[in-house]
């Protein structure tokens, strides 16, 4: 078999899977949302049990959902950090904070308004699937426990002034029941969907826990080549059916391109493009944008290259280009031109503050493009 035919996708001989549906999720969010409206529209009709059902304040209803998501994250990261978890990170109304090597990142996005996350990092748990378990229970727990306190004080003594108290309960019992209904859009998972994986689907599961051992390696600002190799081949176990099989087999290629092993690489970067059946959006134009250099870079075919950036910008506007575009300069012998967009792109990664393992990585990897391109001006 040549080179060409085992990466067909790369080589654009076959297309990339399909952008993924994301009508299942919307659904169940609409069907979830619905079900508590109702409750609200029967119980002002007088048509639900005659009790006294929590009043809601729709000014307050944004601000005690964001409630809810900093206490369902703080909840994880508590009952985590008992269980030998690190703290990695979270994100709560678009307010990401990140560990990155050294130093902590802050950033706003707007996707995430009105979600929230908890990066674990591995510390001394290892492949104990119960303590995981316990920290993607602890939020689902935080936040049924919040919907049970707040619906009984309400039924105590009232919503509480400008209806607050009834409010947080309508929130807290909408958040704890999306939570727990078993779910996946892209590459998140709901904790319900986690929770199954880990008590019923064990190879999956371990896959999973390696994953997070290197991207716990790839936070603390390891190299790949350095990533540790039993996580790295527990993370190739990852069935293809699996929303992070992609994901695993991009660090994989990092991985073996940080080793010099490019040749290897590539069967792991077409893996990639072959998972991105349930990808989100952004993760897919990272991939693509990695196809792009790939093409530029190892298969020498910038024509290629401008096929696989053309794609990636066709999905979202991208953060930055430079480093993309530096990889086909130099691939059609425009060497100034590639210092120039190298020298952006270094830029573009020091403004966003991080200090991964992988961003380390990509500094290496620009320098020596940049010493490619001082050498052939010379």
């Amino acid at each position: 078999m040549s080179e060409s035919a085992a990466t067909p996708i790369l080589d654009l001989e076959q297309p990339p899977p399909p952008l993924p549906g994301t009508l299942h999720l919307y659904f169940i969010v609409f069907t979830t949302g619905v079900v508590v409206l109702s409750s609200l529209i029967l119980r002002d009709l007088h048509q639900l049990p005659d009790w006294h059902w929590p009043a809601v304040n729709e000014i307050l209803l944004f601000p005690l959902v964001w409630l809810g998501i900093a206490a369902h994250e703080a909840s994880h990261a508590l009952v985590g950090r008992i269980g030998g978890i690190e703290f990695g990170g979270i994100s709560v109304g678009g307010f990401v904070f990140l560990k990155s090597g050294t130093r902590w990142t802050c950033r706003f996005e707007l996707r995430h308004i009105f979600s929230g996350f908890f990066r674990p990092l591995c510390g001394t748990v290892g492949f104990d699937r119960s303590k995981w378990a316990w920290m993607v229970a602890g939020g689902p727990l935080a936040s049924v426990a919040l919907a049970v306190s707040s619906g009984w004080l309400c039924a105590q003594s009232g919503s509480g002034r400008w209806a607050w108290l009834g409010t947080l309960f309508w929130t807290s019992l909408f958040l704890s029941s999306v939570s727990l209904i078993p779910s996946s859009s892209g590459l998140v998972r709901t904790d319900g969907a986690r929770l199954w994986q880990l008590l019923r689907r064990p190879q999956p599961a371990r896959s999973w826990i390696a994953l997070l051992a290197i991207q716990t390696a790839d936070t603390a600002g390891i190299l790949p080549r350095s990533w540790s190799p039993e996580p790295v081949q527990e993370m190739l176990r990852m069935p293809p059916a699996e929303p992070e099989y992609s994901y695993c087999q991009l660090l994989v290629f990092y991985r073996l391109i940080d080793e010099c092993e490019e040749t290897a690489a590539l069967p792991h970067l077409e893996n990639a493009l072959s998972g991105l059946r349930r990808a989100p959006t952004p993760y897919r134009q990272m991939v693509y944008i990695e196809a792009a250099c790939a093409s530029a870079n190892i298969r020498k075919n910038p024509e290629q290259a401008r096929q696989w950036r053309q794609r990636a910008t066709a999905l979202m506007k991208p953060r930055s280009l430079e480093a993309v575009d530096a990889e086909i300069a130099i691939a059609e012998g425009r060497y100034e031109a590639a210092l120039k967009h190298l020298e952006a792109a270094q830029a573009h990664l020091d403004k966003s503050g991080f200090d991964s393992g992988l961003a380390r990585f990509a500094r290496e990897q620009w320098a020596q493009s940049a010493a490619l391109c001082r050498a052939a001006l010379r």
